[in-house]
């Protein structure tokens, strides 16, 4: 069996093991180098060290025996070992500012400053027939960089570790603002605004923006092979809680921050501190207006936390923001990323859903203020909507999704802690505590924590709070509650949804829209 040599992304855990397979050796390679157990195996990506080429195949991977590779996580991108030219080669792989007069390595010749070589050396192409794409880069702004990476921009040095932070934030902003970038000269406009705004991303290549461009549409190119990967096999397997949810790739939370105001890091630990002090005071005692003022203040934090935390995981931001274990704050948070406006919007498309669902189904209410009102109505959906697999006859065998709703009936006490036990990366979904007609409880569970909401609100908004949750934390859908998530995506976020579904599916969702605009026509008269 090949024996291999695995690094970890920044080269600072190397090992060695056996594998004859690409599943193999991820497997195997993400242990060995220390890659957290939340990360799913199609997020992983493996390279070779020396040159980045990706290994996507058994067959290659076999001929490559005693190669050195890197293991890499879904927001790692392959860079090289950068060693500054104007110093010796043992120097750290650090990316460092050039001075105004830059040696040149190979000849020993002094350089013109960056402006004077970006003007001179390697002028604007023409742009008499440049795209629109084109045109649209040049005239945009370069991404807000959050308060780290900005600083190290204009400073003196990039670290290898800020180097991957700014790829990746570079990549998020031009993925949801230019999603048809992919040819050659949108990267030189974009490396070359990069370069001439921060000069010391310059590196030894043909161009001083070269490996930052390489860099960058490595990036952007491994972000759509995944989000390719995962839209051709995420409903083809049964469910299982061992497969977390993805992220959702939907970069919202980055470009929400671009409008809020940019606080320094000292003032995010202050703040942070300061909502970790009021949340261990008595509920009574707490200030939710202070509460919300910390958490507007430290959003950029929670958006930066997001970037970097493995797909499937929230446990580790609700240790930060423990607030957020409170079901109110998460609206709160889905408000400053969508706007209050917005979600108010999703209230009225889930009460309208849920009129047009029981008009659909025959189901008769109990009471208009029943809290459990909008069980039936999820389950009548989920039990519509269920993939099916083995064949096209009627008797085809329907998949175990699960409940995106757990009903826990009559359950005692000393019991209630298990049932809210999640494993590690599970996916979020309600549960639901009732005693003979009456709701007793309502938590969103996963990933080993819960998140409490006000029996009173019921179902419904439960419901909402979930789909909040999977918007806030950034996460995609598990195959096991992928239709109905899809379902309220659609008619409650107003979202396409873009996934594989069923035919029953489609069928449910265009009887729904047909109903639901006669709600509309017979509401404006």
């Amino acid at each position: 069996m090949p024996v291999f040599k695995v690094w970890n992304g920044a080269r600072t855990v190397k090992k060695a093991t056996v594998a004859s397979t690409l599943a193999e050796i991820k497997e195997k390679g993400a242990q060995k180098v220390l890659l957290p157990p939340c990360i799913h195996p199609v997020d992983i990506t493996v390279c070779l060290e020396e040159d980045g080429t990706i290994i996507d195949e058994d067959e290659i991977l076999i001929e490559l025996g005693g190669k050195t590779l890197l293991i890499l996580g879904p927001q790692e991108i392959w860079q090289p070992v950068v060693v500054n030219t104007a110093l010796s080669p043992s120097s750290a792989p650090v990316t460092c500012a050039p001075s105004q007069q830059k040696v040149n390595s190979s000849v020993g010749i002094p350089q013109s400053p960056p402006s004077v070589l970006l003007e001179a050396a390697v002028p604007m192409d023409p742009l008499t027939d440049i795209s629109d794409l084109l045109q649209s880069l040049v005239k945009a702004p370069l991404p807000k960089f959050s308060p780290l990476v900005q600083n190290h921009l204009s400073g003196t040095c990039i670290p290898s570790v800020i180097w991957q932070k700014m790829i990746r934030e570079c990549g998020i902003y031009y993925m949801e603002n230019f999603p048809d970038i992919r040819d050659q000269s949108a990267y030189k406009v974009i490396g070359e605004k990069m370069y001439k705004r921060y000069p010391n991303i310059a590196l030894e290549g043909e161009r001083p923006w070269s490996v930052f461009t390489k860099n960058l549409s490595q990036h952007i190119r491994h972000q759509r092979h995944q989000m390719k990967i995962k839209s051709k096999t995420g409903f083809q397997q049964e469910s299982s809680a061992k497969d977390p949810p993805t992220k959702r790739l939907c970069f919202r939370p980055l470009q929400m921050s671009n409008s809020l105001q940019e606080v320094s890091e000292e003032d995010i630990g202050r703040h942070v501190e300061e909502i970790q002090a009021e949340w261990k005071k008595q509920p009574a005692n707490r200030s939710g207006d202070h509460i919300k003022a910390l958490l507007r203040n430290t959003r950029q934090d929670r958006v930066s936390f997001l970037v970097e935390t493995p797909s499937g995981s929230i446990s580790k931001i609700l240790e930060r923001y423990p607030c957020l274990t409170d079901s109110s704050y998460i609206i709160y948070e889905l408000s400053l990323m969508l706007g209050s406006e917005r979600v108010a919007t999703m209230v009225k498309n889930l009460k309208t859903l849920l009129f047009v669902v029981e008009d659909i189904s025959n189901i008769t209410p109990q009471s208009q203020n029943d809290p459990l009102r909008m069980l039936p109505v999820i389950l009548y959906i989920e039990k519509r909507i269920k993939m099916k697999h083995g064949g096209k006859s009627s008797s085809s065998v329907t998949s175990k999704a699960a409940s995106v709703i757990t009903l826990a009936e009559d359950v005692a006490d000393e019991d209630i802690k298990s049932i809210l036990k999640t494993k590690e990366c599970e996916a979020p979904h309600v549960v639901a505590f009732t005693t003979g007609s009456e709701l007793t409880g309502l938590y969103i569970v996963g990933d080993t924590r819960h998140i409490t909401i006000d029996k009173k609100e019921g179902i419904m908004s439960a419901v909402l709070k979930l789909i909040a949750t999977y918007y806030v934390f950034d996460l995609s859908y598990p195959k096991s509650h992928s239709m109905i998530l899809g379902l309220l995506q659609s008619f409650v976020v107003e979202e396409a949804f873009k996934q594989k579904t069923s035919q029953g599916y489609k069928v449910l969702s265009k009887e729904i829209r047909e109903k639901w605009n006669v709600c509309i026509a017979e509401a404006s008269q």
